[in-house]
């Protein structure tokens, strides 16, 4: 399923349980939100190969306090390539890496899914505006990525394929706006750093969202 059809599906949901929900005081919220994620690090191989790319996801709020929340959030997305050709790839025993070459032995098919899973602590530190809210958030958990590389189109001897499971840490700054008392609309960037025992392996990625939240 693509990030646009999951995106469509979690604002059909949302908007669904709005109809349903009314006004509840609970402190749970429920959002969904999509956006661009840009590859970053490192920026000799993993950031010039990919190209920016949709992001979507879905997550839970529960605040703990006025100021301070506590955030589950799951989002997909998949990279694909800048240029086929021009490129080649090796495996360096965790992960694929991509590297320039002067005369390309061929053209290289690459599929790149990710699947985060991050839990978060929220902080608003003030109220800039009676419905906007600055906040920080930072947090760490989960990423599932899957590759996929090959080259002339054919999964022959030069096909390579990987799943694998790193951890990962986050950190990032947003704005909330309230539009009525229990729907909220977000803009939020964060920097994801997926880490490794061995520098080389790592991987950083900048994720861009624009959602909506739902109080429940």
């Amino acid at each position: 399923m693509t990030a646009r059809k999951v995106t469509i599906a979690g604002v059909i949901i949302l908007l669904s349980c709005m109809t349903v929900l009314g006004q509840s005081t609970s402190k749970f919220k429920l959002f969904v939100y999509s956006g661009v994620t840009f590859p970053s690090y490192p920026s000799n191989g993993f950031a010039s190969f990919f190209r920016p790319t949709q992001n979507c996801g879905v997550g839970l709020n529960y605040r703990l306090s006025p100021k301070l929340s506590l955030t589950l959030d799951f989002s997909h997305y998949q990279f694909q390539p800048k240029s086929k050709s021009g490129w080649d790839f090796n495996y360096n025993g965790h992960d694929i890496e991509f590297t320039k070459v002067p005369f390309p032995p061929s053209i290289i098919e690459v599929d790149y899914d990710r699947n985060d899973l991050l839990l978060k602590l929220k902080l608003k530190p003030f109220q800039m505006q009676k419905r906007l809210s600055p906040y920080i958030i930072a947090g760490g958990g989960m990423t599932y990525k899957r590759i996929e590389a090959y080259r002339d189109g054919l999964k022959s001897t030069s096909w390579y394929k990987s799943k694998s499971i790193d951890y990962l840490l986050t950190a990032g700054i947003g704005f909330d706006y309230r539009i009525e008392n229990k729907i909220d609309i977000f803009m939020e960037a964060c920097y994801n750093y997926s880490f490794f025992e061995h520098k080389e392996l790592t991987r950083g990625v900048i994720p861009l969202k624009l959602g909506i939240a739902l109080g429940l």
